[in-house]
């Protein structure tokens, strides 16, 4: 056994180990994850960590250009003709955090809270996608290193980079034989008593509108500072159904509400994180005649807004529902020079009418969606920047949407980019391993799985890009609120999902 006295090096990590279950390898070799920095693009210390784990565990390891690393451990004598299983996962999370919460992904170590059954983090993503997916394969590994498990076929860990941005590790990964797998086992999902079998297909776009300064005499204005925090946010696939606000979105409409009654120049707007998270906060900077009555008429939008969404942007205090949502309003000294009147109301509306949320469905299951991720002009430039993430289980329905958002920037005479960042979905297939799966999931969680296809990017359909004739099947424990402050591990999960994903081994390769 590998120490934890040795891989972890927080005393405040060894303390949360101990309050944590069985299986302690499980929890050993994530808290090493929390302590690691892994943002996307920036791997070079959790790669180096794998490096150093597998020479430790005894696994013949490789990065390959693309800058995945692969473990790979032989099969024990007389199993060499059983299937091969590849464990994957990836190794960066999104790193999102509350502005109030000062870290330095790059550098800084995860804070990690444990509350009953939920594990997060204090104020920032949690890196439960997939930091799950790592530890369980090295926790395997280790019972391997440990003698606890005797017999198995050829297995191999394929810990990718960058799925949180552009894929490139699954979209560029190594051709065979840098694998020598029949079998992917995913370990992405994020639902228990579940097995995914597909996934949604994705794209990128930027956009961009010329706009202009005011140009004129604005000694009478008053310039205030819009802040719109607090939001819910979250994974702008699988949770886009929710109906959550979009901080982009919300900050634009309470604007336009004010508008038509109190005239105001925008000098700037900011708002969103990363491409697949939901807005959370949004910033306005404006320049306006009326001060009072601004602030006044804008106090009435937010209220109508938390009406709108009190069944989604909510918490519970004192048996009452709250909402979530925090406006500020600040009123700053500023030189920045406004936009003009024509520029603010083209602003508005582009923004307004942006589309976010579920576009089409296919019976209850989400088909299409958009999420408008970013918004910028800032207070030198007079362009509007915007950035959306479109997801589809079609691609037919991926291409005709791409000239719907052409047709969009057009009509405003801005410019949309072609598909960036594209990815294809995951088509289910009917396979041997899938049988076994459903079996191992009967005996260890006592019901049958839920066989489903998510409306998310996983990996999956680009490795079978590569690797055409893999298997790929994905399963996962219970994280709610990913890509968001708010992401949570559920504790009790991880056994079941452990035990699921050890029964399964066991039973493919004594095939």
């Amino acid at each position: 056994m590998l120490k934890a006295e040795i891989l972890l090096k927080r005393s405040v990590s060894l303390d949360l180990l101990k309050q944590l279950p069985e299986p302690k390898n499980f929890w050993k070799y994530f808290l090493v994850l929390t302590e690691t920095p892994r943002p996307s693009h920036d791997l070079d210390l959790v790669r180096n960590v794998l490096l150093g784990l597998a020479e430790k565990l005894e696994c013949q390891a490789d990065v390959d250009e693309a800058g995945n690393v692969r473990y790979r451990k032989k099969a024990t004598p007389g199993m060499e003709n059983a299937p091969k299983v590849v464990l994957q996962g990836h190794m960066d999370m999104v790193t999102t955090a509350n502005s109030d919460k000062n870290i330095d992904f790059h550098k800084d170590p995860i804070d990690v809270i444990i509350d009953g059954d939920k594990m997060s983090a204090d104020r920032t993503t949690l890196g439960a996608d997939n930091g799950v997916a790592i530890s369980a394969a090295l926790a395997y590994l280790e019972e391997i290193y440990d003698g606890k498990i005797k017999e198995h076929g050829l297995i191999e860990c394929l810990f990718t980079a960058d799925e949180e941005t552009t894929m490139a590790g699954a979209e560029f990964l190594a051709p065979y034989p840098y694998l020598e797998g029949d079998i992917l086992l995913n370990l992405d999902s994020e639902e228990e008593y579940a097995i995914c079998v597909g996934c949604a297909g994705g794209s990128e776009n930027d956009f961009e509108f010329e706009l202009e300064k005011s140009n004129g005499n604005n000694e009478n204005l008053t310039n205030f500072k819009i802040s719109l925090t607090g939001l819910t946010g979250g994974h702008s696939g699988i949770e886009i159904h929710c109906g959550r606000g979009n901080a982009n979105k919300l900050i634009i409409k309470m604007l336009n509400f004010v508008y038509s009654e109190v005239p105001f120049y925008v000098v700037s707007v900011k708002g969103g994180d990363a491409p697949n998270v939901i807005p959370r906060e949004a910033y306005a900077e404006v320049a306006v005649e009326n001060a009072d009555l601004f602030k006044e008429k804008l106090a009435e939008a937010f209220d109508k807004i938390k009406q709108l969404y009190e069944h989604v942007e909510y918490k519970i205090e004192d048996n009452k529902k709250v909402s979530l949502m925090n406006l500020d309003i600040e009123q700053i000294d500023s030189d920045d020079e406004p936009l003009s009147k024509e520029s603010t109301e083209k602003l508005l509306n582009i923004i307004n009418i942006f589309y976010q949320g579920v576009i089409t469905k296919n019976q209850d299951m989400i088909k299409t969606s958009t999420n408008l991720s970013n918004i910028l002009v800032d207070s030198v430039s007079s362009t509007l920047k915007l950035h959306s993430f479109t997801r589809s289980s079609s691609q037919l329905e991926l291409d005709f949407y791409q000239k719907e958002l052409e047709c969009f920037a057009k009509s405003f005479n801005g410019t949309c980019s072609p598909p960036l960042c594209a990815f294809p979905g995951w088509d289910f297939k009917e396979s041997e391993a899938l049988e076994i799966l459903k079996e191992a999931h009967l005996e260890v969680m006592n019901r049958e799985a839920k066989i489903y296809s998510v409306h998310a990017g996983l990996e999956c359909g680009l490795i079978q890009g590569v690797y055409p004739e893999m298997t790929c099947l994905s399963i996962g424990p219970t994280i709610e609120g990913a890509h968001s402050h708010q992401e949570t591990l559920f504790i009790s999960s991880v056994p079941r999902f452990y035990n699921f994903l050890r029964t399964f081994l066991t039973k493919i390769y004594s095939k």
